[in-house]
């Protein structure tokens, strides 16, 4: 019985030396993000954005999708230019979206994903050997802590 006993004791003792340690960061090292990682929160702001760009295309609010598109260069965000607005209206006007689904999702590093989709522009019949899908690859990025959504590949549009 006293073995039981000196058992529990030490289970408690250990219980809250380890459950109080958990909270030894000091209240500066709160809300820094001096080691990023790339966790399951991120992964799902990525998804969400880029099907957010999507259900614009598909909505036909090309305006509204291309307001969410940007430029990456030497990790700043700058915005598309008039050019490559208009070939990114082109391609979704002639490649309208009717359903989509994830391809491929590529984490480069915790600020870098690479996410592939399907995009199915028209209905076909179920015994057809038509594809009616195209692939569509994006580079959404962190930076300063927000994720920015750019196309990784332009170069089926031109």
């Amino acid at each position: 019985m006293k073995k039981l006993f000196t058992a529990i004791i030490v289970i408690a003792v250990f219980s809250l030396c380890f459950g109080s340690c958990s909270g030894c960061s000091s209240d500066k090292d709160k809300g820094t993000d001096t080691i990023p990682m790339f966790v399951k929160a991120d992964t799902m702001e990525v998804l969400n954005l880029v099907e957010q760009y999507l259900d614009k295309v598909r909505n036909k609010e090309y305006d509204a999708a291309i307001a969410m598109l940007c430029v990456m260069e030497n990790d700043s965000v700058k915005p598309l230019g008039e050019e490559l607005e208009e070939e990114i209206r082109v391609q979704q006007q002639t490649f309208p979206v009717l359903d989509y689904h994830v391809e491929d999702m590529e984490f480069i590093n915790e600020n870098n994903v690479r996410v592939t989709y399907a995009i199915e522009f028209f209905k076909k019949e179920p015994d057809s050997k038509i594809k009616n899908t195209i692939r569509l690859s994006f580079a959404p990025q962190r930076i300063n802590a927000v994720w920015h959504l750019e196309l990784l590949d332009r170069s089926y549009m031109r």
